[in-house]
């Protein structure tokens, strides 16, 4: 039973040149009766080591070979491609002293063909191939251990549906190419759980399912770090319906949130979509998983003020980023203690550019029981209730018929 090797290159070297290479290593021979060419394109040599010129090894060779039996890791070692294989054995006859020859030889011969070199008994490998370099994705991941917290952000808004569900969809998506195109919707499925369907990703066949929707979400993906996206159902008929509010909800991953360029891209599609929209409140948030050794579990959920069409109030808890149209601007005005913007009649508030969770941001209020806003304003989220508080004060062209 012979011991194999197999060398994977992209050139094809001569009789002549490997006969050559043999000669220049010392110790090693070949006798020319015994070695030559097969036929025009390929040759063999029996070599042998010191001076008793026993038998050491066979070199054969050049194969046209794609490396189609080889795994893509050892096969990128190969730049240039892989376009012939060369075959090193030794064979039964040959004592186990000589393997260690004849991977010398194998490697000496994949650097000559800028090739790769495989052991075929323990599949090893010459050169070893280099694991690619970990993305700043990955490394972000890398890092993490049992007890960290991994940050997200949630970003939502909030309008009055006054116009067809196209309409407004045609808005978001020219929102998305202006400034996040990772924010472009696939793999549109409608409620939770609900496997998503075969679909162009276009826009028509977006608006197609947007105006179709019968559940109380179309739920979406993004890509890269834009990971979900939700739309609220939206009536088809906005003149014949009574006041609907609808939502928008967009959530990076973790990484995302920690990654400064991807915040600062962020801040002018928030506002983008809010002014197009022409958005009474919309608002970005920190939700915080805890990190185990067996999974990651979410600890917080986001704000969710809108139900089925009402609107509920304002969060309870303090957000990152914050925006008020005119019906709530000058409500809210007075109590904003974060830095603020005036934006054609509406408000911008913003607790930092870092994002922040809401312990971080209830830190920088003036006292340890102030609240971020008036509580008769607000209206808490709790996922675990069946009918979900609604805030004291609201707007009247807010208020549910």
């Amino acid at each position: 039973m012979s011991y194999d090797f197999f060398v994977y290159g992209s050139e094809a070297l001569s009789h002549d040149d490997v006969a050559t290479r043999i000669s220049n290593i010392r110790g090693l021979s070949f006798d020319l009766a015994e070695s030559g060419p097969s036929d025009a394109q390929t040759w063999g040599f029996l070599v042998h080591r010191g001076t008793r010129r026993n038998y050491s090894f066979t070199v054969e060779g050049p194969y046209p070979d794609s490396g189609e039996d080889i795994d893509e890791r050892q096969a990128s070692v190969v730049i240039r491609g892989i376009r012939y294989r060369y075959d090193i054995s030794v064979e039964g006859g040959g004592p186990a002293t000589e393997i260690p020859h004849a991977w010398a030889f194998a490697k000496k011969l994949a650097k000559a063909v800028s090739g790769v070199a495989i052991d075929a008994q323990t599949d090893g490998t010459w050169p070893e191939p280099k694991a690619p370099p970990l993305t700043a994705y990955e490394e972000f991941y890398e890092h993490l251990a049992p007890g960290d917290y991994l940050n997200s952000v949630t970003a939502q808004w909030y309008f009055v549906q006054h116009e067809d569900p196209a309409l407004l969809g045609q808005k978001y998506l020219d929102v998305c190419r202006e400034h996040l195109p990772q924010a472009l919707p696939s793999n549109y499925q409608r409620g939770l759980g609900r496997t998503p369907w075969e679909h162009p990703d276009d826009d028509a066949s977006f608006l197609e399912a947007l105006q179709s929707n019968v559940m109380p979400w179309l739920r979406a993906t993004g890509s890269g770090f834009v990971q979900n996206l939700g739309f609220s159902k939206l009536v088809d008929d906005v003149d014949a319906a009574p006041m609907n509010v609808g939502t928008i909800s967009l959530s990076l991953s973790a990484y995302g949130g920690a990654d400064a360029g991807t915040v600062s891209r962020l801040r002018p599609f928030f506002l983008a979509l809010a002014e197009r929209l022409e958005v009474f409140f919309a608002s970005a948030e920190i939700t915080r998983s805890h990190v185990t050794a067996e999974k990651v579990k979410q600890a917080e959920e986001a704000s969710n003020q809108w139900t089925r069409g009402m609107w509920r109030g304002l969060p309870a808890h303090p957000v990152w980023w914050s925006y008020f149209g005119p019906l709530y601007a000058e409500l809210v005005r007075p109590h904003m203690t974060g830095n603020v913007e005036e934006a054609h009649g509406a408000l911008f508030h913003s607790y930092g550019d870092k994002p922040l969770n809401r312990d971080e941001i209830m830190a920088l209020l003036p006292g340890p029981t102030s609240s971020w806003l008036p509580e008769d304003l607000t209206a808490p989220y709790d996922f675990c209730l069946p009918q979900q508080p609604v805030a004291a004060t609201i707007p009247s062209p807010l208020r549910a018929p």
